[in-house]
C-alpha cells in the first residue's frame, strides 16, 4: 500500500468518526478509485457504509465485502442492521462486560392445558399425535407439523452475538401463581415447566419476560414412555447382575437443551514437500460444512448421548411447541451462546484435523489448521429427550440414562468410576 493511498484512507476514516460525513465520503471515494489491496479496499467500503446515508450505497458496499469476505462480522452485523434484522439500540459495547441480571423476582406467565371435556390435565403422549386427558381419556390432537432436520435455522449467528442474548445466561428468580389451586411458589431459572405441588397442574412457561433467556426452537419428543423405559431399565439389571435391592430406582423423563450449530467455510493448513535436498512449504485448503453440531447447554447433559450408537436421530427434529412440555419438566440453557459457538468451533476444527489426516494430506505432527474462514451460519436451541434413573449398590450412588427418542442405555458400572464406568449399553427400546 502506497503511503498516499494509508493517508487518504487515514482520513477518510477519522472523518467518519468524527460524522463529518461528506468529507468522509470524498476521501474514501478517492481510496476506492486508486484500486487498492485488498484489506485496506474493503476498509474503505466499511466506512463509506457508515458514512453514507443512501441506504443503496450502503448496500452495495456491504455486499462487496461480504462476496470477497464472508466472514466479516462488522458488514455481516451492519447489513443486518440495514434490513431491520437487529435494532440498533439493543447491541452491546465490546469493550465493556455485559450487564448481569439482578436476582430479582418477576411474575412469569404460563399456558396450562386442561380437558375441554371434564376439565382434568392434559399431558403429551409418547405417540407424538395428542393430548391425552388423565382422567377420562379424551384426546386432543396437537397443531404442530413436523419438520425434517433439513428445515431451515434462521437464526442469524452475527446478530445473535451483537446483543446481550449472545452473552447472558437466565438469572432472574421467577414466581409463578397457579391458576387452578392460587397457590404461589418460586420457580428455578431453569424451568421451562412445572407441575404445581399441591394440585398437579401442568404448566410450560412463558420466557418472554426474562428477555435474555431464549426460548426452544426445535425439539425431538419422547417416542419411549415410562412403562418402557422402566423395561429397558430392568432389563439392563438383569444383564448387569445387579441385585434387586439396588435396583430402588426413580425414573425421571425431562427435556435438556443442547445448542445446534451449523458451521461451513474455507480451511487451510500448511503442507510440506521435498525436491532434492530443499524443503518447501505451500498450503492446502478446503471447503468444508457441518450440520448436527451439537454443544451441551446445561452440566445435566450426558455428553455419550452425542456420539455413536447412542446418539439421537436429527431427521426428526420437530419445530417446538408448548404443548410438547405438557407434563414433562425441561431445563433451559445454563451455557450461554457465545461460550458454546467456540466449543462448537473447536469440535470442527477437531472433526477437519481428522479428515486430513485420513486423506493424507498432511502429517499429524504440528497440524495447524487456520480456522479464520470457518464462519457459524446458523444455529438454535434444541430440546432432547432423556430418562434418568440413580441407584444404590453397596452404599454408592450410580446412574443410568436412557435416550428417550430411541431407548438406548447408558449405565454406570458398578464398581467402576470415570469413563471406564460407562461401558453398558443396550437397545432396550425395541
Amino acid at each position: 500500500m502506497t503511503d498516499s493511498i494509508r493517508d487518504l484512507l487515514v482520513r477518510g476514516i477519522a472523518a467518519a468518526k468524527a460524522q463529518e460525513k461528506d468529507e468522509a465520503c470524498f476521501f474514501l471515494e478517492w481510496v476506492l478509485r486508486l484500486d487498492p489491496p485488498l484489506d485496506e479496499r474493503l476498509e474503505a467500503l466499511y466506512w463509506l457504509n457508515e458514512a453514507s446515508d443512501d441506504s443503496k450505497k450502503k448496500r452495495d458496499c456491504l455486499e462487496e465485502i461480504l462476496a470477497r469476505r464472508p466472514t466479516d462480522y462488522r458488514a455481516r452485523r451492519s447489513l443486518a442492521v440495514l434490513e431491520g434484522r437487529l435494532d440498533p439500540r439493543t447491541i452491546i459495547n465490546p469493550d465493556q462486560p455485559v450487564p448481569v441480571m439482578d436476582d430479582i423476582e418477576e411474575e412469569t406467565s404460563a399456558q396450562r392445558f386442561v380437558c375441554s371435556k371434564c376439565g382434568g390435565r392434559l399431558v403429551y403422549t409418547p405417540d407424538g399425535q395428542s393430548l391425552s386427558c388423565e382422567f377420562c381419556d379424551q384426546q386432543e390432537a396437537l397443531s404442530y407439523q413436523l419438520e425434517s432436520a433439513q428445515m431451515e435455522m434462521n437464526d442469524e449467528f452475527t446478530v445473535a452475538m451483537a446483543t446481550s442474548q449472545g452473552h447472558s445466561r437466565p438469572m432472574t428468580i421467577r414466581s409463578f401463581e397457579c391458576r387452578a389451586c392460587g397457590a404461589k411458589f418460586m420457580l428455578a431459572p431453569q424451568a421451562l415447566s412445572t407441575n404445581c405441588p399441591y394440585c398437579d397442574s401442568v404448566y410450560v412457561l412463558d420466557t418472554s419476560e426474562s428477555k435474555p433467556i431464549r426460548a426452544p426452537d426445535q425439539i425431538i419428543p419422547f417416542k419411549i414412555d415410562h412403562s418402557r423405559a422402566e423395561a429397558i431399565l430392568e432389563a439392563w439389571f438383569v444383564s448387569r447382575r445387579i441385585p434387586a435391592k439396588s435396583q430402588a430406582a426413580v425414573l425421571q423423563g425431562r427435556y435438556l437443551p443442547v445448542w445446534n450449530f451449523s458451521i461451513s467455510g474455507s480451511v487451510t493448513w500448511p503442507t510440506k514437500s521435498i525436491e532434492g535436498e530443499l524443503w518447501s512449504t505451500a498450503e492446502s485448503q478446503k471447503y468444508v460444512s457441518f450440520a448436527g453440531i451439537l454443544i451441551p447447554a446445561t452440566q445435566s447433559f450426558p455428553i455419550q448421548f452425542l456420539d455413536g450408537d447412542n446418539r439421537f436421530d436429527l431427521s426428526e427434529i420437530c419445530q417446538y411447541e408448548a404443548a410438547f412440555l405438557a407434563d414433562w419438566p425441561a431445563e433451559t440453557y445454563q451455557l450461554t451462546l457465545s461460550e458454546a459457538s467456540l466449543k462448537a468451533r473447536w469440535e470442527v476444527v477437531e472433526r477437519v484435523r481428522g479428515m486430513v489426516w485420513r486423506e493424507r494430506a498432511a502429517s499429524m505432527h504440528d497440524l495447524k489448521i487456520n480456522s479464520m474462514d470457518l464462519i457459524i451460519t446458523a444455529f438454535d436451541v434444541l430440546l432432547l429427550p432423556l430418562w434418568f434413573a440413580q441407584f444404590q449398590h453397596r452404599g454408592e450412588q450410580y446412574w443410568a440414562y436412557i435416550n428417550g427418542q430411541n431407548g438406548m442405555l447408558l449405565g454406570e458400572q458398578p464398581g467402576k468410576r470415570g469413563n471406564d464406568g460407562w461401558l453398558a449399553r443396550t437397545m432396550g427400546g425395541s
